[in-house]
C-alpha cells in the first residue's frame, strides 16, 4: 500500500512538472515566431517592397480590386491583375508589392493611382 501510495505521488510530480515546461514552451515558441515575422518584414521593406492590402471597392467610382499601402494609407490600382498575379485577386489578403507608377490616362478610381506590378509575395 506504500509503494502504490509513492508511486501515485511520483506520478503526480512527473505529470504536473511536464505540463508546465510544455506551456512555457509554447510562449517561448510564440514570441520567437513574432521576431522572427518582425525580422522577416524588415528584410523584406529593406529590398523595396512595399506592405500592402488587397481591397474589393466592388462598383465604387468602378474601382474593384485596389491595394491600400499600409505605411503610406495610399490606394493603388493595379493595371494588370492577370496571369500569376491573379491568385492574389483576393479581399484582406496583406501582400508585398514592387511596383512603377503607370502612365495610363485613368477614367475610373481616380482615388487611386494607376501602377505597374513587378513583383508580389503573398504573407503566410
Amino acid at each position: 500500500m506504500r509503494q502504490l501510495l509513492i508511486l501515485s505521488i511520483f506520478s503526480s510530480v512527473v505529470f504536473a512538472s511536464c505540463t508546465g515546461t510544455q506551456n512555457t514552451t509554447s510562449s517561448d515558441n510564440s514570441s520567437k515566431d513574432g521576431e522572427l515575422e518582425k525580422a522577416r518584414e524588415e528584410v523584406i521593406l529593406s529590398e523595396g517592397y512595399s506592405k500592402c492590402e488587397v481591397i474589393d471597392m466592388g462598383t465604387q467610382d468602378e474601382c474593384g480590386f485596389v491595394l491600400q499601402d499600409l505605411n503610406e494609407k495610399k490606394l493603388y490600382k493595379p493595371v494588370q491583375w492577370e496571369g500569376e498575379l491573379a491568385e492574389y485577386k483576393k479581399a484582406g489578403n496583406i501582400v508585398y508589392i514592387k511596383f512603377r507608377t503607370s502612365r495610363i490616362t485613368q477614367t475610373v478610381c481616380l482615388q487611386s493611382m494607376p501602377i505597374l506590378l513587378d513583383e508580389m509575395k503573398l504573407v503566410e
